[in-house]
């Protein structure tokens, strides 16, 4: 105990020397906190009350064990300090958390490419997918879970940062913020069961509803569309996740990804793939995909993976034409964010954040060399628009067949619709019956 606290003197020491305070208010995912900045990075403090020994000292422990995970894409906590003090009352201690922060996230990113109709490509949603994959099982391993996905939980840097789910003591995972807090946040089926009941249990996290939330703000990102729309009063609305899905299709993404991510929104948790099923199936690209390289699942991977023949791409590889789009709004244009939203970045850490070419370069709709399905030629008033409101009430419905894509791939226009007229007939019956039956999840 002697030790920790010569430690967290000098830390704080240390602290107060280098760093200056700037601001004080009230952040989204950690609550009341106090920013500080220094010549080259921000750091958050988190000031947390014990009332008791008891409490103190599992705080103590929290912070010490998580002072110990270290990942590159892992929110740093740089250290803590405790203060304690005599009150009428009984001790009273006080554990202050540092932790490194960044102001931009994913949600600010979308809000800027969503008025400029600027469009991920394939590399980066690739890139973003595997970095978070890989993060999640890495944490999964040691017993932690992410527990939030959604682009407001996705800090931006050099690369992407995020902050695992009791980062801090007493902190929120996505279904306490829903619950308590009535947050729109990305949750799987099987906690909007529990949400919906008003049930007075805490579920227990599994990775796999983090599988569905990554799934939920990757389509998310590849349509523009706010993935708070792929939920209608706690229910989740799998014909605009299909009518996306389709949209993809549409826009040029490869069959590998979208198909993909079908399999990370399965209704079923047991039909739902795991991190580690789909690493397993990725891990030979793993370069190539950081590197935002094309490369193409082999034949051969099928027997390593039974979520293999559902998400491999056709064997043939197409390439989209030069310009499949041509409209003025869509232009290779400079993001402002990068030099006003984030005021007195220095220099250096500056180009390192530019030279992220994951977020820095607005892409016109997919242009990459991935393996995808033969191009369509479309007019741009047929992509989605920021708000998709208007889009669904203008369209049919269009209920999952998930089952019956691999063998539609290649069939004719006219024949799917027939298909898709006669899965939407039989949809409605069902529809009917759930209506009769709330927990029919």
């Amino acid at each position: 105990m002697g030790a920790q606290q010569s430690q967290s003197q000098q830390f704080l020491q240390e602290f107060n020397n280098q760093f200056t305070k700037i601001k004080e208010f009230k952040d989204l995912r950690f609550g009341d906190i106090q920013v500080y900045k220094n010549n080259q990075q921000m750091i958050i403090v988190k000031n947390q009350w014990c009332n008791n020994e008891k409490e103190y000292e599992s705080m103590i422990a929290q912070c010490e064990k998580r002072s110990k995970l270290i990942h590159d894409n892992l929110l740093k906590l740089q250290g803590y300090h405790s203060n304690q003090s005599n009150q009428l009352c009984g001790d009273i201690s006080k554990i202050s958390i540092y932790l490194e922060y960044f102001e931009m996230d994913l949600s600010k990113v979308l809000d800027i490419r969503r008025n400029q109709q600027q469009f991920f490509n394939e590399a980066e949603l690739w890139k973003m997918f595997y970095t978070i994959m890989s993060l999640s099982n890495f944490l999964d391993r040691r017993g932690f879970i992410i527990g939030d996905i959604r682009p407001c939980n996705i800090y931006l840097s050099a690369d992407i940062k995020i902050a695992e789910y009791n980062i801090v003591p007493q902190d929120q995972n996505g279904f306490q913020r829903a619950y308590y807090n009535s947050e729109k946040a990305y949750l799987a089926p099987e906690l909007l069961v529990f949400l919906n009941q008003h049930l007075q249990i805490m579920p227990q996290l599994q990775q796999k509803q983090d599988v569905f939330s990554l799934g939920i703000m990757l389509l998310e990102c590849a349509t523009l569309c706010q993935g708070r729309d792929f939920y209608n009063n706690n229910q989740i609305d799998y014909n605009l996740i299909n009518a996306m899905i389709d949209q993809m299709r549409v826009m040029g993404y490869s069959a590998t990804l979208f198909r993909m991510i079908r399999e990370m929104l399965k209704e079923r948790v047991d039909e739902r793939p795991s991190f580690y099923e789909i690493q397993e199936v990725l891990q030979p690209f793993e370069q190539l995909i950081l590197s935002k390289q094309p490369f193409q699942l082999q034949q051969q991977l099928q027997q390593n993976n039974r979520y293999m023949q559902t998400i491999q791409a056709p064997p043939q590889q197409h390439t989209l034409p030069p310009q499949p789009i041509q409209r003025q709004s869509i232009q290779a244009i400079q993001p402002t964010y990068l030099q006003q939203q984030i005021p007195q970045i220095p220099q250096q850490q500056q180009q390192t954040y530019q030279q992220s070419q994951i977020y820095q370069q607005p892409p016109k709709i997919a242009q990459s060399q991935f393996t995808i399905q033969q191009p369509v030629q479309i007019q741009y008033d047929q992509l989605m628009s920021p708000i998709h409101n208007q889009y669904y009430e203008q369209q049919s419905p269009i209920q999952p067949i998930y089952q019956q894509y691999e063998q539609e791939e290649d069939l004719g226009l006219q024949e799917i619709d027939l298909k898709i007229q006669d899965a939407l007939k039989r949809t409605r019956e069902t529809e009917l019956r759930n209506q009769q039956t709330p927990n029919y999840y």
